[in-house]
């Protein structure tokens, strides 16, 4: 295919490739050449104890895309580099390490009571009806891949395999009821101060409707279809403790201070070390990592290195850069096929789950990120009108303002959500 006009060849695949590193926050570990102070694109868990529970935190962190398989946080534990007798237990001490640690680390918060009850399926035509379908999806067969990758959080119906805002999140305890931060002016920032939510305009009915409505989408997934929940494993956590204190301290010392904390104290401290190896502050905003740098390689000049400098292993792939660039974005860890190494001396990059088009934009993006300077009299030069509108387009993806409206040719999710809930509205009328 000719590129289109104004185009030249690869432009969509390089367009592509920005698209994806944007959504995936591949800067968040990465240091990245034009991607620099970029928000973090994961939720904050500053305080996720007053939003989630700690056992489907625990489930979430094993295996989020078993909970919600669109989900762009990538898969850490349980992967093929991982797979040696006592990796099981040492990878379920680390997540509960993890969830100790956010939980004792969380920022307290409280919410006043509901100021009411709300009908669930007036919230349900709410969702349908008011733009909520811009930036979250309904998870089901029908709503097309592209809007689920888009969607800012996406919800599942009761029979789908899955999610269930229910489940997930933390009960009022004298109420009884799930607690959903949908508050009337999201601008408030009560949960998020980094929000991007707009203010909907909600009264204080609709946001219980909403509210009730969201209560109502439970997980009926088979347990034994279900992520297990992570339980305790001492032995297996105090080991790995004992590699880390090793690492800084003589072994008695190292054992000495292991003896003398309390089992929580073990279990915090294995998560402020598992948070640190996997890097879960380059996507998350988290106490104590706030101002933690990326753990990745520097990407800004990937494309110069040269072949013979990258770790091929056994993979029977061909010897080049964008033939190792590519197995990378597929299969992360492969590389330690066939590798004798200890469980903290392995590859750490998670699986993403990229498909062979994702893993084709992003190496041809990592392929020119070179040390090599163009001519000036190569480059287009940037009119100050072509800086406002680039920055424009950054606003536009960040907000994800093409969730409702169409523009260059993209958007407009919401208009087929809208259009269904007005003919179902006439089709009502015409009956009376």
């Amino acid at each position: 295919m000719s590129p289109g006009r104004g185009q030249r060849p690869g432009g969509a695949r390089l367009n592509r490739a920005l698209e994806i590193v944007n959504r995936y926050g591949c800067y968040g570990c990465h240091k990245m050449r034009g991607f620099e102070n970029r928000p973090k694109v994961a939720p904050t868990l500053m305080h996720p104890t007053s939003k989630l529970t700690t056992e489907w935190m625990g489930r979430w962190i094993k295996n989020p895309k078993a909970f919600r398989p669109s989900t762009r946080m990538p898969r850490f534990f349980g992967l093929e580099n991982n797979q040696a007798p006592g990796d099981a237990d040492r990878e379920d001490a680390e997540i509960t390490g993890i969830v100790a640690y956010l939980a004792e680390k969380a920022e307290k918060r409280s919410y006043p009571p509901l100021p009411g009850r709300g009908d669930a399926e007036r919230g349900r035509k709410l969702v349908k009806s008011i733009g909520c379908m811009g930036c979250h999806a309904i998870e089901r067969d029908d709503v097309p891949a592209e809007t689920l990758q888009r969607a800012t959080t996406v919800i599942r119906p009761t029979r789908s395999p899955g999610n269930a805002v229910s489940d997930r999140t933390c009960r009022d305890r004298k109420q009884g009821e799930p607690r959903v931060d949908l508050s009337v002016d999201p601008e408030s920032r009560q949960y998020n101060p980094d929000t991007r939510m707009p203010n909907l305009r909600l009264t204080s009915q609709e946001a219980l409707d909403i509210t009730a409505f969201l209560t109502t989408l439970k997980d009926d997934t088979p347990s034994e279809r279900r992520v297990a929940p992570v339980g305790p494993r001492p032995q297996a956590r105090d080991a790995a403790l004992l590699a880390y204190l090793s690492q800084r301290m003589p072994p008695q010392e190292a054992q000495a201070k292991l003896a003398a904390m309390t089992e929580h104290d073990r279990d915090v401290l294995l998560g402020e070390r598992t948070i640190s190896r996997y890097g879960c502050f380059g996507c998350h905003l988290i106490p104590g990592f706030e101002k933690t740098p990326p753990i990745g390689t520097d990407l800004s000049e990937e494309g110069s290195k040269p072949a013979d400098l990258l770790l091929f292993g056994f993979m029977q792939i061909e010897h080049t850069s964008p033939a190792w660039f590519y197995q990378k974005m597929k299969e992360p860890r492969s590389f330690d096929q066939g590798h004798v190494a200890e469980f903290y001396d392995r590859l750490r990059m998670p699986q993403f789950g990229f498909t062979d088009e994702m893993a084709d934009a992003v190496t041809l993006l990592l392929q020119g990120l070179t040390k090599e300077k163009m001519p000036l009299e190569s480059m287009r030069r940037l009119s100050a009108r072509d800086e406002a509108v680039e920055a424009g387009r950054r606003l536009v993806r960040d907000y994800n303002c093409q969730g409702c409206h169409i523009l260059e040719g993209k958007g407009g999710a919401i208009r087929e959500s809208i259009a269904k809930n007005l003919q179902a509205k006439g089709c009502r009328r015409r009956r009376r």
